[in-house]
C-alpha cells in the first residue's frame, strides 16, 4: 500500500447540501467546506448527486398536505427543519448520481475542481491563485476504509480509465452517471428493435456511442468460445474451458493486457456501489464468469488470478447487502445455486486439478491431448487460501454456507479450522449454497432447459460428473460426445 499521500482535492463553488463522496465515502458539504487534504497516491473518484430544485422540497409538500398540522409546524424547532430540509435534498438526489476519476500524487501536489452551475457538474479547472491560498483553507482529512481504497483500484490507470470509460468523458470531460450505458446496451437496443419494429431502420445516435462505456464486447451465452474451423474435439474443450476465448478477447479488444480486465472488473464495480449503475453490474457479472471458467489461463496467468481473488475479497468485505443482492447476485434472476456460488465453485476445482477437463476428454482412439504444466505449489496454495477467506466471509456476511470436501488433500490446517464443523466432511471443492437449500448436490450447474446448445451440454455433463465417484455421471444424457471433424 502506498505512504505517500501528498495530493490535496480543492472543490470550488460547491452547491449549498450538496451529497458528495470520495471514494466510498459520502458526506454533506457545508458553507465552510473547501475539499479533501492528505489523499493517497492513485486513482480516485469523486461523486455526487446533482442539487435538487427548490420546487422539490418534500417537506413543503407534507407541509401543504394538511392545514390542520401548521400549529405543529410553528413549533418545530429550526434545526429540525433543517434536518428534514437536508433529508428532502438527499432523497431528492441520490437517484442519480455522477463521477469523475483522477489521479494523485506523482507531479501534482493541488488538484482543483469546480462547480459548474451551467452544465451542473464539476469541471478541472486550474484555478487557483497560490499554495499559500490552499494553505489557508480548511479541509477534511482523507476518510479511511476498511478495505484501504486501494484494494479495489490496484490494476486501474488512468490509461486504462480513458480506454474503458466513454468518449466524451475522455474528450469532453462528461461524468458518468447511474444511467450512462455500456456499448452492449446500445447494440442490444438495436437488435431489439430490429426483431419488434423491423420497417424502422435504427440507427444508435452518434451521442449513444460516445457516451457509452466502451467495455470488452462479448456475450457468453450468444458467443462460440471456440476458433473457427474447430474440430469436435476442440469444440468440447472450449465449452469446457473458455482460456481460449479469453485470450482472443483481450488480444482483439485490450493488445492482451490482461490486466486490463482486473481493471474492468474493479471499475465495474465502483460504478455499482457508488453509482448503481446497472450496466456496470451486468459487466462485472460477465467478466466473473469468464475467468472462472477459464482452466489453462489459471497457469498460465496466475498473477491475474491472485489480482481478481484479492480484489473480490475487498469488494465482497465493503458491499451493501442490498446491492450484493440486487445488482452483483442478480436478484431473483440467480438460480437455485447462485451466481457467486457456481462460478466460486467451478473456479475451485480448477485450481485443484487444472487437467481434468483434459483427461475427461481423453479417448483410446484419439492422439494424447496436451497437458499443460502444473500450477505452481506456492502460487496454488496463496489461491486456495484466498478462495477460503472469500468463502469465510460468504457465510459470515451473507448468511451463506460454506462447504469443504475431506477429500482435498492439500488444503491447509489453517484453512480448513476457519470452516464449520458440520460442514468438514461434506461436499466436493468450495460448494456456496442459500441457506434454505443448503445441500451437496452437484447436479443443477446451468440451465434445465433440453434445448441448450452443444457448449451448455457439454458444460453441464463435465461439471456434473468428472469429479464424482460414481462413473454415471460420465455415461448420462448429457455426457459429451466427441466427433473428429
Amino acid at each position: 500500500m502506498s505512504s505517500r499521500r501528498t495530493t490535496t482535492l480543492l472543490l470550488r463553488n460547491i452547491p449549498d447540501k450538496c451529497l458528495l463522496g470520495i471514494d466510498l465515502q459520502f458526506f454533506t458539504a457545508s458553507a465552510d467546506f473547501n475539499g479533501i487534504r492528505a489523499i493517497p497516491d492513485g486513482v480516485h473518484v469523486l461523486h455526487w448527486s446533482p442539487p435538487a430544485p427548490a420546487t422539490a422540497s418534500v417537506s413543503a409538500l407534507r407541509d401543504g398536505d394538511d392545514d390542520e398540522d401548521d400549529n405543529e409546524d410553528e413549533e418545530m424547532s429550526t434545526r429540525q427543519r433543517e434536518r428534514d430540509q437536508e433529508e428532502d435534498q438527499i432523497m431528492a438526489n441520490v437517484n442519480l448520481r455522477m463521477a469523475v476519476f483522477f489521479e494523485a500524487g506523482y507531479d501534482t501536489s493541488v488538484i482543483v475542481l469546480r462547480w459548474d452551475d451551467a452544465v451542473e457538474q464539476f469541471v478541472r479547472t486550474t484555478d487557483l491563485n497560490s499554495l499559500r491560498e490552499v494553505a489557508q483553507l480548511q479541509f477534511l482529512p482523507y476518510p479511511e476504509t476498511t478495505p484501504p481504497f486501494e484494494s479495489l483500484t490496484s490494476a486501474l490507470t488512468i490509461p486504462l480509465l480513458d480506454a474503458i470509460l466513454p468518449n466524451s468523458y475522455t474528450h469532453r470531460n462528461v461524468p458518468v452517471s447511474s444511467i450512462t450505458a455500456s456499448s452492449s446496451d446500445i447494440l442490444l437496443i438495436e437488435e431489439t428493435l430490429a426483431k419488434t419494429a423491423p420497417e424502422r431502420h435504427y440507427l444508435p445516435s452518434p451521442n449513444d456511442v460516445d457516451d457509452s462505456f466502451r467495455f470488452l464486447m462479448f456475450d457468453l451465452t450468444k458467443q462460440r468460445t471456440w476458433r473457427e474451423g474447430a474440430t469436435g474435439r476442440e469444440v468440447t474443450m472450449a465449452a469446457l474451458d473458455r482460456s481460449w476465448f479469453l485470450n482472443d478477447l483481450l488480444s482483439r479488444q485490450r493488445g492482451n493486457n490482461y490486466s486490463a480486465i482486473v481493471a474492468e472488473f474493479q471499475l465495474s464495480f465502483l460504478l455499482v456501489v457508488l453509482l448503481a449503475n446497472y450496466s456496470a453490474a451486468e459487466q462485472w457479472r460477465r467478466i466473473l464468469e469468464l475467468l472462472c471458467t477459464c482452466t489453462d489461463a489459471i497457469g498460465a496467468h496466475p498473477r491475474t488470478y491472485i489480482a481478481l481473488l484479492n480484489t473480490l475479497l475487498a469488494q465482497l468485505e465493503c458491499v451493501p447487502e442490498v446491492y450484493f443482492t440486487d445488482l452483483l447476485e442478480g436478484g431473483s434472476n440467480a438460480g437455485r445455486e447462485g451466481f457467486l456460488a457456481k462460478n466460486l465453485k467451478n473456479l475451485r476445482k480448477s485450481i485443484l486439478n487444472p487437467a481434468r477437463h483434459l483427461f475427461a476428454l481423453q479417448d483410446s482412439s484419439s492422439p494424447p491431448l496436451q497437458v499443460q504444466p502444473p500450477i505452481n505449489a506456492s502460487i496454488k496454495a496463496e489461491m486456495l487460501q484466498q478462495m477460503t477467506e472469500i468463502a469465510d466471509l460468504l457465510d459470515s456476511k451473507f448468511g451463506i454456507i460454506v462447504s469443504t470436501d475431506s477429500r482435498t488433500s492439500d488444503r491447509s490446517a489453517a484453512a480448513a479450522a476457519r470452516h464449520r464443523q458440520h460442514n468438514q466432511n461434506s461436499a466436493l471443492g468450495v460448494m456456496v449454497e442459500s441457506i434454505p437449500q443448503a445441500s451437496t448436490d452437484v447436479h443443477h450447474y446451468g440451465s434445465d432447459n433440453d434445448d441448450d446448445d452443444l457448449a451448455t451440454r457439454a458444460r453441464r455433463a463435465f461439471y456434473n460428473g468428472v469429479d464424482s465417484d460414481d462413473a454415471e455421471e460420465e455415461r448420462g444424457e448429457y455426457a459429451p460426445v466427441f466427433v473428429e471433424l
